[in-house]
Formats: C-alpha cells, structure tokens, sequence
C-alpha cells in the first residue's frame, strides 16, 4: 500500500502570516474578522489597545496585544489540539512558527522564537535553542514580552 503524503497548509498559514504584517503596515485590518478553511483572524479594539487575535479550528492559538501601535504583550495558546504526547498540534506548531518568525523579522521579538519539539524530552517548548517555556497540555499559555534581543517570558498563571 502506497504512504500517503500528508497535506500542507502552509497557504493557511501564509494567510495568518500576512494578516500579521498587513497589520504591522497600516495598525488595521481591511477586513476585521476573517477565516480562511480553518484558520481565523480577529482585531479587536479595546481603547487604546488593539489584539490581534488568530485561531485554528475555533481554538486561540496567539493573541497579540499593540498599543499606540507598540507591540505590548504575547500569548501564546496550545490551541487545545495535540499530537499523541500532548504538545500542540503539528498544524499549530505550524501557525505558531509563522507568526512567530514575522515577530522575529520585524524586531518585535527576537529573533530565531519558535516552536519546536525537544528532541531529548519530546515535549513542545516556545523558545530558542535549547531554552524556553514548556506549551502543551498542562502548560496551555505561555506569555512573551516583546523585546527585539531578550527573550523574555512572563506568568501566565491568574493568581
């Protein structure tokens, strides 16, 4: 029996990347809310802050908060959709890298932040090299602060 070839979304994650910088550009968005198959991107305004919102099926995977047009607070969601060891989904890992590496471009946040699988423990981190915080199940968020070098990580847990 033939291996089937798994299915790209990179053109889904070229939407979400684009959002992004369409962003970056004009601090708006042509079309506030927009789903392209199963990928979702929101901006809301909340005063003076605006989030930029991006969901895969349903779920908010990264949520980006900007004001007066600075870039202010990452969150970064697991996306409630996970491989057998419990670390998000290749698709968000995916989506995630996107976004990520656009931050990275612009200066927002470091650059080289990725999701990725250690290859030692298996489990998914967000981060650079062999550091980074721990995004899975049980360690649903992880919260960046933007920086152009430092990558720095902030709680997440409400108290």
């Amino acid at each position: 029996m033939p291996k089937t070839k798994s299915r790209s979304n990179r053109h889904l994650t070229q939407f979400a990347v684009n959002k992004l910088q369409e962003y970056l550009a004009t601090s708006d968005l042509e079309c506030r809310d927009e789903t392209l198959g199963n990928t979702r991107v929101l901006l809301q305004f909340h005063g003076d802050l605006n989030c930029l919102n991006f969901y895969l099926h349903g779920a908010r995977i990264c949520e980006i908060a900007f004001e007066l047009n600075k870039a202010i607070d990452i969150l970064i969601f697991d996306g409630s959709f996970y491989d057998n060891a419990g670390n998000p989904s290749k698709t968000t890992r995916e989506r995630l890298n996107g976004i990520l590496d656009v931050l990275g471009q612009e200066g927002i946040i470091g650059d080289g932040i990725r999701a990725f699988i250690d290859k030692e423990d298996g489990i998914c981190y967000i981060g650079r090299g062999t550091y980074g915080k721990p995004l899975g199940q049980g360690n649903e968020t992880v919260g960046l602060v933007p920086h152009p070098i430092k990558m720095t990580f902030r709680d997440t847990n409400p108290t």
